[in-house]
């Protein structure tokens, strides 16, 4: 049923609000967003069936950002601890693909570094992930191409984060991602190729201070985190998600962080 402002009747308040895997709102829309924590509510499309639902902040007691650039973000922070919402980390994905040019509309990666750092001496280094994802292979970008640009970033990041994230790119999967990437030459990692890359960057790891990462080759959306992270705010948070590992409405996988698609799973 969908009331006259065209959204669903059903209110939403999840505890764990994921802002957000489908946009990068720290990056484009801080000022938009603190003003909808200001309001206590936001407006949010189902991507599986595009139906409106309000989402309520009342009962949210943590905050997961998701970013290539949360520098805008930064300036907000002090005004979202004002209003309540003092529970919160970011997933920041800081990769390095500007010689393909594949990721144009993000700064250059000596300004997301100094970002990064930035963010981790405001918040922490703890509740500052280091996503380097997706990972993916193509002719100018080999397995050691990848670990080097892991590298080079790793080391200014040191001391700076403790946790690392990434995910292999999952193309075969997605009819969309398949269109994106047409004619660009990336491909999938093979299994071989998968253990070889995690038997690299652990070794990696260890020489920069973080927790070995867990390999996993899952949707692009569906990271494999090192350590448990998630399960830890989670638990700080004081809940946990209402079923397992599956949404049981849309039969979608939660990810490591125990978040669902369906955006409904989190009470």
């Amino acid at each position: 049923m969908l009331n006259e402002d065209g959204y669903c009747n059903k209110c939403l308040s999840p505890i764990i609000f994921s802002v957000s895997r489908s946009t990068d709102i720290p990056a484009f829309y801080a000022d938009w967003f603190v003003s909808r924590l200001r309001e206590g509510w936001c407006g949010w499309v189902n991507p599986f069936n595009q139906q409106m639902h309000r989402v309520s902040f009342d009962k949210t007691r943590m905050i997961v950002f998701w970013s290539k650039n949360p520098k805008p973000m930064l300036e907000r922070l002090d005004e979202i601890e004002t209003l309540g919402f003092r529970q919160y980390y970011f997933q920041f994905t800081l990769n390095d693909y500007v010689a393909e040019g594949l990721e144009p509309n993000v700064p250059p990666v000596a300004e997301r570094i100094d970002t990064f750092r930035r963010l981790a001496d405001r918040i922490g280094k703890e509740r500052v992930i280091w996503c380097f994802d997706p990972l993916m292979l193509m002719d100018k970008i080999s397995i050691d191409t990848l670990l080097e640009r892991i590298a080079a970033i790793g080391h200014q990041l040191k001391g700076y984060t403790a946790k690392q994230v990434f995910s292999f790119i999952d193309i075969a999967a997605y009819r969309k991602v398949q269109r994106n990437l047409a004619g660009l030459g990336i491909r999938e990692f093979s299994r071989d190729e998968q253990a070889r890359f995690a038997k690299g960057l652990s070794e990696l790891n260890r020489e920069l201070g973080l927790d070995s990462p867990r390999a996993a080759r899952r949707p692009i959306w569906a990271r494999s985190a090192s350590g448990t992270t998630g399960a830890k705010f989670v638990k700080e948070a004081g809940r946990r998600p209402t079923h397992g590992g599956e949404c049981p409405r849309i039969s979608a996988p939660h990810d490591c962080e125990g978040h669902c698609p369906c955006g409904d799973c989190m009470v």
